[in-house]
């Protein structure tokens, strides 16, 4: 096993907290900036979305540029303070050729056989825009098979634009992979964001702000509730903003997600944020988050560790939010704003 090139340094996670800290209902664990050391010729940028390999100890994240990067997450006496690049492979097809830029858009992932107790049989699934597919791959970038897509979402057209198709994917012990779109379908109700299950299987949820928000990752809690995240982009002047959700599938009403409040991080707060788009869970309820830098040089790749904590619930099926604001928390300023993400939000 190659030795992991350490890429990670410790960054302040906000001005008014630290790790250990405890913000709304989670526990901030440590937060890291991602240096873009390369291996195998391939660097940790564009990174959309994490799994994590209990089994080997190995966090893998997907690119935008269509490849896999293994990290090795070095935690101590509970708090994240760096990261080890291990490996990286590009995305093959059928004919065991890396995918074409036109094809290798990858955007969520997710693992299976990752908790098994057995190791070398874990295999990566990944969701793609561009055309819109879900494959699964071996941690090496090798293709296992593609997975159907249910007939609603097999047409780039029906989605909303052609970066908003299949942003993430989550499995579920009792609904298998369950997938998003960052934004509702073309023609359907705007406000209110679904989750689709592979055999055609509907969740609906009402986002922080359906006219801003985009959904942009999806992660299974121990407890078979949903974890997603939501970014609010509003506009080139105004501060991009990150929410973490729980949706509960077991709602009173058919079809619907209960919602319940977990956290959001805004720069105007005082938050180092940058573009969030991968979630994995790691131990009982603890979590990596993920940002991508665009290869945008004003961008930074944040690996965020935290702790969703046990709280009362008070779940709104289908109502809409409060969103944070600077008068309801803090005002200090830091860390990134629209204008460093103005034509990049991917």
């Amino acid at each position: 096993m190659a030795r992991a090139v350490e890429i990670g340094r410790p960054v302040e996670i906000s001005k008014h907290f630290r790790s250990g800290g405890v913000f709304m209902n989670v526990r901030l664990l440590g937060l890291i900036e991602v240096s873009h050391e390369e291996v195998n010729g391939l660097a940790c940028r564009e990174l959309s979305g994490l799994a994590w390999d209990q089994d080997a100890e190995i966090v893998y994240a997907v690119s935008d540029s269509g490849y896999l990067v293994h990290l090795r997450p070095r935690i101590e006496n509970g708090i994240l303070m760096g990261v080890g690049f291990q490996a990286a492979f590009p995305l093959r097809g059928r004919s065991g050729q890396p995918l074409p830029e036109a094809l290798a858009d990858a955007e969520g992932l997710e693992i299976l056989n990752g908790r098994n107790g057995a190791l070398g049989d874990a295999e990566l699934i990944v969701s793609f825009e561009q055309p819109p597919r879900v494959v699964a791959f071996r941690p090496e970038g090798v293709f296992v098979r593609d997975y159907p897509l249910p007939p609603r979402l097999q047409d780039p057209r029906v989605y909303a634009d052609e970066n908003d198709q299949l942003e993430a994917l989550a499995l579920h012990p009792a609904f298998g992979l369950l997938m998003i779109p960052s934004r509702p379908l073309a023609g359907g109700d705007q406000t209110l964001f679904t989750i689709y299950s592979l055999d055609d299987r509907t969740w609906r949820y009402a986002p922080l702000d359906y006219q801003h928000s985009a959904a942009v990752a999806l992660e299974t809690a121990a407890d078979g509730s949903l974890i997603v995240v939501e970014r609010r982009y509003e506009g080139f002047f105004k501060p991009i903003v990150f929410a973490i959700r729980r949706l509960s599938l077991n709602s009173a009403q058919p079809g619907s997600a209960a919602v319940e409040e977990l956290v959001q991080f805004n720069p105007e707060d005082g938050w180092t944020v940058d573009n969030y788009e991968g979630i994995a869970r790691h131990e009982g309820d603890r979590y990596f988050l993920v940002s991508d830098d665009n290869e945008n040089p004003i961008q930074r790749t944040l690996l965020l560790y935290f702790e969703i904590l046990t709280a009362p619930r008070r779940p709104q099926a289908n109502a809409q939010a409060h969103f944070a604001t600077s008068p309801r928390y803090f005002s200090a300023s830091l860390g990134i704003n629209s204008a460093r993400l103005h034509g990049r939000v991917r």
